[in-house]
């Protein structure tokens, strides 16, 4: 049997995203119309990195990404990845902590 691990990965990282979009602090503090721009900025991070989306960034690898991007995209942007990238690592923090108990 041959396993595409990608297809794998791809498939992992979009439950991921959707259960970082149902988290109840998320639901409170991001504005459903940016949802999917959190979303896109927290995927786009992870595969920056070629990282699984479940595992904590450091704060220098953020500082990294953010730097690349405002060397290629509107401060704007920028900014928001990095209110993105916050809100995604508390969640990844959350989850793991609620995962180590289990």
């Amino acid at each position: 049997m041959v396993v595409n691990y990608v297809a794998c990965d791809i498939i992992y990282e979009l439950i991921m995203l959707t259960a970082f979009k149902q988290f109840p602090n998320n639901k409170e503090r991001i504005p459903e119309r940016n949802i999917p721009y959190y979303l896109k900025w927290a995927a786009d991070c992870y595969r920056f990195f070629n990282a699984p989306g479940t595992h904590l960034l450091t704060n220098d690898q953020r500082s990294q990404f953010l730097t690349y991007l405002a060397g290629k995209h509107e401060d704007w942007q920028a900014e928001q990845a990095d209110r993105a990238l916050r809100p995604y690592g508390y969640f990844l923090s959350k989850t793991k902590n609620t995962e180590d108990v289990a």
